[in-house]
């Protein structure tokens, strides 16, 4: 019989492999261990981050502020307080890794995603830059690729160290 611990570290390595198929291939190992923290990190991964979750820092994702304006497009937010353009230059993902996975699927590899701020957040810096329009945080696909490959960093070193440990699971 197959090593499933084996067959976890070789999908891991794999490049073609989707991070949401190793995903579910680790959820089988942790599940069949009992070890619940990786299997809640792993449900997490798979479902998306909830409102009430701590979001990973690898999960931190970071761009420029743009203001949509009807002639000329999407065009960068000047914020003069330094720590306030700090503050809103980042975000952190909660989608689900088949969200994230998707994106870069059906995405130009040059092009660069959105992600539109909360009516609350928009105001906040609509009032901070003293004009009312739609404010987006526009970041480039590598900052969605970084989270794809922390994720499948982390499954390679725990299949490892569960070899390390004599954990086959044969």
């Amino acid at each position: 019989m197959k090593s499933i611990v084996i067959e976890l570290q070789r999908d891991a390595l794999n490049k073609d492999t989707l991070v949401t198929d190793l995903l579910r291939k680790a959820f089988v190992v942790a599940r069949k261990l009992k070890i619940n923290e990786f299997e809640n990190w792993i449900s997490k991964e798979l479902e998306g981050y909830s409102d009430n979750s701590e979001i990973p820092g690898y999960r931190e994702i970071a761009g420029e502020v743009k203001g949509w304006n009807p002639h000329h497009g999407w065009l960068p937010v000047y914020i003069q307080d330094t720590e306030m353009a700090e503050l809103f230059s980042k975000r952190e993902s909660s989608q689900c890794i088949a969200e994230i996975e998707s994106l870069l699927i059906n995405k130009d590899k040059d092009s660069c995603f959105h992600m539109p701020f909360n009516h609350e957040r928009e105001q906040i810096i609509c009032k901070a830059i003293n004009t009312h329009t739609q404010i987006t945080l526009e970041t480039p696909h590598t900052g969605l690729v970084r989270i794809l490959n922390a994720v499948r960093n982390i499954i390679l070193n725990w299949a490892l160290k569960l070899e390390e440990d004599g954990v086959m699971g044969e």
